[in-house]
Parts: structure tokens; C-alpha cells; sequence
């Protein structure tokens, strides 16, 4: 079954570039909300996801994975997810 997500994280590592797992998302179909906030649909069920991320963070980055079972209300949001 396809699930909805909302993915945001915090990339601690000073002048990291992450550009693999900005293109990673972007490859999945997620559509970035805020700087570190994504929204993305999937089969996977949220432990995998959060497992999928991981490969392209740093041991001390931290990453959260939040099944979404409705659109929540949004302002000024970096793209808009209508395809989400």
C-alpha cells in the first residue's frame, strides 16, 4: 500500500554538502517543504524509509519519518505538493 510521509531532518556535520540525498529525494518524487522538511509517498512503511535515509546521512544527523493520514495546512512552502 502506498503511505504518505512527512520526512524533516537536522544535517549537523559543518560544510557537509548532502546533494545525494537532496537528488535521492527528488529521484523518490518527494517534494520539499521546508528547508529540511519533505513530503514523499511510498511503499515502504516508516521504519524502511527512515532505514533508506540513513545511508546518505552522517552518524550524528538526525532524522524523523511521520506517517501523514491528511494534508495539513501550509504557507510559503518551498514547492507546491499537489502531486503528494
Amino acid at each position: 500500500m502506498i503511505r504518505r510521509y512527512a520526512i524533516t531532518y537536522d544535517l549537523l556535520k559543518a560544510g557537509q554538502v548532502y546533494g545525494e540525498l537532496l537528488a535521492a529525494l527528488r529521484k523518490q518524487g518527494a517534494t520539499q517543504l521546508l528547508l529540511s522538511t519533505w513530503v514523499i509517498k511510498s511503499r515502504l512503511d516508516k521504519q524502511q524509509l527512515r532505514d533508506w535515509l540513513l545511508q546518505y546521512l552522517d552518524e550524528n544527523d538526525r532524522v524523523a519519518v511521520f506517517e501523514l493520514r491528511s494534508m495539513e495546512v501550509y504557507q510559503s512552502i518551498m514547492d507546491y505538493p499537489d502531486h503528494v
